[in-house]
């Protein structure tokens, strides 16, 4: 009974977490700030208004909020989700509904079973009954419960699957329906690996149309986007944003005691106006340098073809697995060529740069992805690295987090090593003994656990600063990176280690060395003891507690705005409204991270609910306090971020079959064990079913195959308007708008703005980039001449050159615009738009566009 009280004890601790979390979002959060919960299909008596072009909810109290989130939660209309928050955070919480669904059916059956078998042994019925029940059903019964459990599970994964498919394409066709550019989408397709001098994708359109013709295909490529190096610009222009940000909020209405708080903690750039402008000139000096490099290419480039075949020809044949690989050790075999061989480039070089093309543009391999939306493509990952370079700075991070893995399994092992090597006296804890009873002894228990907690928060940090570095090009990619890790370090380190090998406080490295003895029996004994499943009941407990008390208070956001709230709810605001290219990985809802605490808490709901009821329990509260927590995050805070089409559930729906496998490997070992050959071939066999349906939720929600060009009516839409909206879509945000005049480009709709002279002029193209805030009193403008460096190139006007492939006898015009040296061209019939290098010329001294 001791143990029960203790954990009863713990347990009321983390309620005590969770009420004091929910009184501080009340008095901070709700009684100081406004609430907008969208309208859609509520019916309420709250106050509505349009809100940013959207009729919402103000809810003015803690009684209101909790109202509007009820009956949208309890309704969870999927057009209403999927409008508000978009198709990623409706997945992300269809999922979470689904898995409390599955927790309480379990518990449902749990209860069903032990009643009947209560109900059944307390009755005086034929002895031939028992005997049936002992000789036959009693025997099997783990294998019976490992069946139920796991087609129950199996089952729910591809109802969600087929669900979620559904909504996809109900979401998909419901907008090409009335919109022709999404149809266009589909023949659009994103590039990794063009060379960095292919300034306006002719090599790559060469490229691409010969091997179309190579294999009989009749279409070619429509039009060739040029993805360019603005990477630093923008997070200048980030920078710039969030000063003028912060400035616009201190300067608000501020009440005198906040603002008091404010001056203590804000930096003296958001308060001082002088030293406000100080940043803003440095930081615009800033941005004057970087439009005064040279124009260069990312290594990315957006690519639109006559048909969806040859769309679909190029993802097959340029797919991430057959040449990733590929361009990499290219990579390494041109860095070794540069190295080895002294080549002078002459400026007076008469080769021309037909030949030049001829000969390049079989010499490169490249990479093919499906067209991101726009709202999830990085564009500040976009650096224009050299080719191959992010596949080795994978290896490097996936070698350093194994590395980890190894020798960091788990949070009891840092803290162990913390306590043994560091000695300090507070992680002790011996200053608990002379706090009175029962606080102390009951202190002493539950802070190594809660130590042991923010440990794993801070290596899951570390984590997310060391994939933040692989650069990844979509925002859902990264978010897919992040899961995958936190998952299987979760898994690692909270699960299999502990539970398996008893070793919590050792390293994996000296588990897999032998410098651990580890008696399996004695370790599969402990599994259904019933003190272990209140350990993980704990833990779970403490999990969904912490995360509720974190994250609706909105410790991080609080953390990175110097612990102002009214700081933070303001620049929130001014996030949402901002354009979604300025957003970074830590500001955005973090899916990868959520996902993985989701599925770690099912894995182990799934290998320890046989231990003890309390583990079932706990989980079923885990998720539904995450479900209520997360919808209002999404709903009221984070809203529509990201798009990924459903990669981010795909994946996640795959790795939840990790816990199945765990949880069947168990039951495999545990009969190995007892020597019963016949549930062991049982398990062995479902193992096999389990994998195949593994391999089944490895298909993406939504394929471009089930898309045939002849069901689409192209002659309904207008096609220079739908390439327009196109262009508008796909054109980097600091790239000239094609459908500008020629004497002033919009970069973006909001935004900054590029003002260039006529090319037919003698003079050097200026740039301009100039805030267009309309609520800033600050807004200026920033001009600067960008300079000629080579004052005796003259460009013809006009002319065209012939590019001859070794493979066939195609004859491709190349257009050619003159201007000077600095400025930028755009070619609005192929949709190119590019800045012309300053420092490339070519021999016959035409500048290709």
């Amino acid at each position: 009974m001791n143990n029960l009280y203790v954990f009863l004890a713990q347990q009321g601790l983390n309620s005590f977490i969770l009420i004091f979390g929910l009184c501080i979002w009340k008095i901070v959060w709700v009684d100081n700030f406004d609430n907008y919960v969208p309208k859609g299909n509520i019916q309420s008596d709250c106050q509505s208004f349009l809100h940013n072009r959207k009729e919402v909810y103000k809810a003015e109290g803690f009684r209101d909020i909790i109202s509007l989130m009820f009956k949208a939660i309890s309704d969870f209309h999927p057009k209403y989700w999927i409008e508000n928050i978009g198709f990623d955070g409706y997945c992300y919480l269809y999922l979470q509904r689904k898995f409390l669904q599955f927790l309480g059916q379990i518990i449902l059956l749990g209860c069903l079973i032990w009643g009947a078998g209560t109900l059944l042994y307390s009755l005086n019925l034929n002895p031939y009954i028992y005997y049936y029940i002992d000789s036959i059903f009693l025997p099997y019964k783990l294998s019976i419960f490992m069946f139920t459990i796991s087609a129950l599970f199996i089952n729910k994964l591809i109802y969600i699957r087929k669900h979620l498919q559904n909504q996809l394409i109900d979401t998909l066709f419901g907008k090409t329906s009335s919109k022709g550019v999404d149809w266009m989408k589909l023949r659009t397709i994103m590039v990794e690996g063009v060379p960095l001098n292919d300034l306006n994708g002719e090599m790559l359109r060469h490229k691409i149309d010969n091997d179309l013709q190579d294999e009989g295909k009749y279409a070619n490529v429509d039009q060739v986007m040029i993805i360019p190096a603005y990477s630093r610009m923008l997070k200048l222009i980030q920078k710039l944003r969030d000063l003028e940000t912060g400035q616009q909020v201190m300067h608000g209405e501020v009440p005198f005691l906040r603002k008091i708080f404010l001056k203590l903690c804000v930096p003296r750039k958001y308060l001082d106006k002088l030293s406000f402008e100080n940043k803003k000139i440095s930081i615009k000096q800033k941005i004057e340098q970087e439009t005064k490099k040279k124009y260069s290419g990312s290594g990315y480039a957006i690519v639109n073809f006559e048909s969806i075949e040859a769309a679909k020809f190029c993802l097959e044949k340029y797919s991430p697995n057959k040449t990733f690989l590929q361009v990499a050790f290219e990579a390494v075999k041109n860095c070794c060529t540069k190295c080895c061989t002294s080549t002078h480039i002459s400026r007076a070089r008469t080769q021309s740069i037909d030949s030049d093309m001829l000969a390049n543009y079989k010499d490169f391999s490249i990479i093919c992805y499906e067209i991101p939306d726009p709202a999830d493509i990085a564009w500040l990952n976009l650096e224009g690295e050299l080719r191959g370079i992010q596949f080795w700075r994978r290896i490097l991070i996936n070698i350093f987090f194994i590395f980890m893995l190894l020798f960091f399994s788990t949070p009891a092992a840092i803290f162990a090593f913390i306590q043994k090597y560091f000695r300090i006296d507070f992680f002790q804890f011996g200053w608990t003994d002379y706090i009175p009873k029962p606080f102390g002894p009951l202190l002493k228990l539950y802070l190594p656990a809660l130590v042991i907690v923010m440990l794993n928060q801070v290596v899951i940090l570390f984590i997310d600063l060391v994939t933040y570095q692989e650069k990844f090009q979509r925002h859902s990619v990264f978010q897919i990176s992040i899961f995958r890790k936190y998952y299987l370090y979760l898994i690692f380190n909270v699960v299999i280690v502990p539970a398996f090998f008893m070793a919590s406080q050792d390293s994996l490295y000296e588990i897999l060395m032998g410098n651990i003895k580890v008696d399996f029996r004695q370790a599969f004994d402990r599994l259904y003891t019933s003190d272990h499943g209140m350990v993980y009941s704990i833990i779970i407990s403490q999990s969904a507690a912490v995360s509720v008390f974190v994250y609706i208070n909105r410790i991080g956001d609080l953390v990175m705005n110097y612990f102002s709230p009214y700081l933070t709810y303001h620049k929130r605001i001014f996030q949402n409204d901002d354009e979604s290219y300025l957003r970074t990985g830590d500001e955005v809802f973090q899916y990868g991270y959520f996902y993985s605490q989701m599925l770690m808490v099912l894995s182990i709901v799934l290998q320890f609910m046989l231990s003890s009821g309390w583990v079932l329990g706990s989980g079923y509260l885990y998720f539904f306090l995450r479900h209520c927590l997360d919808s209002y995050l999404l709903l009221t805070i984070h809203t529509r971020e990201i798009e990924s089409s459903g990669l981010m559930v795909n994946s996640a729906l795959r790795y939840a079959m990790i816990g199945v496998f765990l949880f069947q490997i168990q039951f495999l070992i545990d009969f190995y064990l007892k020597q019963d050959w016949y549930q062991m071939v049982i398990a062995g066999i479902l193992i096999m079913f389990s994998f195949i349906i593994f391999f089944i939720l490895r298909q993406p929600l939504f394929k471009i195959d089930l898309i045939k060009d002849d069901q689409i009516d192209y002659a309904r839409y207008n096609r220079t308007e739908i390439k327009h909206e196109w262009r508008k879509l796909y054109k980097h945000p600091l790239i000239l708008n094609p459908s500008a005049s020629s004497s002033s480009k919009e970069i973006r709709k909001t935004g900054f703005k590029l003002n260039r002279p006529n090319p037919s002029q003698n003079k050097g193209d200026k740039v301009s980039i100039k805030s267009s805030r309309q609520s800033s009193n600050q807004n200026s403008k920033l001009s600067s001449n960008i300079r000629n460096q080579q004052r005796n190139s003259q460009f013809s006007q006009n002319q065209q050159s012939q590019l001859t492939a070794a493979s066939s006898n195609k004859q491709i015009k190349s257009k050619f615009s003159q201007v000077k040296n600095g400025g930028f061209a755009t070619d609005t019939d192929n949709g190119i738009n590019t800045r012309e290098d300053t420092e490339i010329y070519y021999n016959s001294k035409q500048k290709l566009f």
